[in-house]
């Protein structure tokens, strides 16, 4: 969606001033890694907005088994599929090599894919355990912090942050599709969809509610995709259709974001200005 911004922009611009956007976004990234990558690698582009749509990533960590009573993220990020094997740090070779620890992560991500693909063809169906259970949202208050703290960067070094909420699509099949091959499924229990898809919109609030306390813009992005089946492939990841339709109304809204901050911006300069002529009266 980011690239049909950029067509939409391509020959436009707002209040005199061209947009262009870079996808910063990387697979599987919650607030916490989003929280770093703006820190150490975002900032240097000096950006003048972020867009940040942050939800499942986050949701998901609930379902870990917390077995350290952890307050953050680590039951989820230090498993297998996220954090490198322990015969890692008996490689003394690749760890004084970028290239080979690049080449051996891609290696790693190959076999993963791989072995999601072999389960799909020889399983066919998902492998996926639901619970009754209430799974209590222990993080909830983490994934308030980093949002928070997210914003608090980006007002800091005058950056505009814009705050979405992340589009899903509540159909049981699709929700099958989108996490029944994933390696960590046989260390979690997922809620029966209805539950998972009240808690999404749990979090989903919380965006909502971090956006209006802190003042910064707000992209209802879940409930402008709705529950369109042509827009999903899975419950979580779009169509071709569906990132035309994301792009088209993340333009019009980031247009109208953009052109209001600008304007007030215009305007505090004019009656900074006026005040001053009044002054020397």
């Amino acid at each position: 969606y980011c690239g049909e911004l950029n067509k939409n922009f391509e020959n436009n611009t707002i209040v005199g001033k061209k947009l262009r956007c870079l996808n910063a976004a990387k697979a599987g990234y919650s607030t916490a890694q989003t929280l770093i990558r703006l820190q150490f690698d975002l900032l240097a582009f000096q950006p003048d907005m972020i867009t940040v749509m942050n939800n499942i990533n986050d949701l998901n960590v609930n379902f870990f088994p917390n077995h350290g009573n952890r307050t953050n993220y680590a039951e989820k990020y230090l498993a297998e599929i996220f954090a490198d094997s322990p015969e890692f740090a008996n490689m003394p070779l690749l760890r004084e090599s970028r290239v080979l620890i690049a080449g051996y992560r891609g290696v790693r991500q190959v076999q993963r894919t791989l072995r999601k693909w072999i389960r799909m063809e020889e399983k066919g169906e998902p492998l996926m355990v639901f619970t009754n259970e209430t799974i209590p949202l222990r993080l909830k208050e983490q994934f308030r912090r980093n949002l928070k703290s997210i914003v608090a960067v980006g007002k800091t070094h005058n950056i505009m942050v814009v705050l979405m909420t992340e589009p899903f699509l509540a159909d049981q099949k699709k929700f099958e599709i989108g996490f029944g091959h994933e390696d960590y499924n046989k260390e979690i229990l997922y809620p029966e969809l209805p539950e998972f898809t009240r808690m999404l919109e749990e979090y989903n609030q919380v965006i909502e509610d971090v956006a209006t306390e802190e003042n910064v813009p707000f992209i209802d992005m879940y409930t402008f995709m709705g529950q369109n089946q042509s827009y999903f492939i899975d419950s979580a990841h779009y169509t071709k259709e569906g990132e035309e339709q994301f792009g088209k109304i993340y333009s019009e809204r980031l247009k109208n974001t953009v052109t209001n901050t600008l304007k007030n911006i215009e305007n505090k300069k004019s009656r900074g200005n006026n005040k001053g002529d009044n002054n020397r009266r």
